[in-house]
């Protein structure tokens, strides 16, 4: 009986593009957090921090400017102290690492460490780019999914990439 009920269900690879699917989904369901965090700080911060500082009636107010991206870099400091070198640094290469040597093993944490100090970092006006925390929080979410389902290293891989496709930005304006 099982044997005739067989042929409903979907092969391995059909499974496969099914969970890619998900994970690409929930990873563009993060990066919608991610940037909606990065604009929380922003305007928390950077845009609030203009207003109480008036810096916008310019002469010697003008000079205070800095301390905007100062405070977010400020506020980087205890994350930094908590989670040493998961928050300073081109961490987008120990990401890389992690995948290709280390079997795509990433730690949950590092969703939660790349939204937060990615936000404070570009939501207060200092210079990073969303590129590299974007795949890695999606790679991590599909690196999780892996782990969850104790998935190969092989198959690892391919949850990663579907996590790290399905955070990256579309362009909505033409070439």
């Amino acid at each position: 009986m099982f044997t005739k009920l067989k042929i409903f269900l979907p092969g391995e690879n059909t499974r496969l593009i099914i969970t890619a699917a998900c994970i690409g989904l929930m990873a563009g369901l993060a990066i919608i957090v991610f940037r909606s965090a990065v604009d929380l700080v922003h305007e928390l911060i950077f845009v609030q921090g203009y207003e109480l500082l008036r810096i916008g009636e310019g002469g010697w107010r003008r000079y205070l400017l800095p301390l905007l991206p100062v405070t977010g870099a400020v506020l980087l400091i205890p994350l930094s102290l908590l989670f040493p070198g998961e928050v300073n640094g081109y961490s987008f290469t120990n990401f890389l690492r992690r995948v290709n040597l280390e079997n795509g093993v990433i730690k949950a944490r590092t969703i939660f460490i790349k939204i937060v100090s990615t936000a404070l970092t570009i939501g207060t006006g200092n210079s990073a780019g969303v590129e590299g925390p974007i795949a890695t929080i999606g790679g991590a979410l599909g690196s999780q999914i892996g782990q969850q389902t104790r998935v190969s290293g092989s198959r690892m891989k391919v949850y990663i990439a579907a996590g790290c496709a399905g955070g990256s930005p579309v362009s909505s304006t033409p070439p």
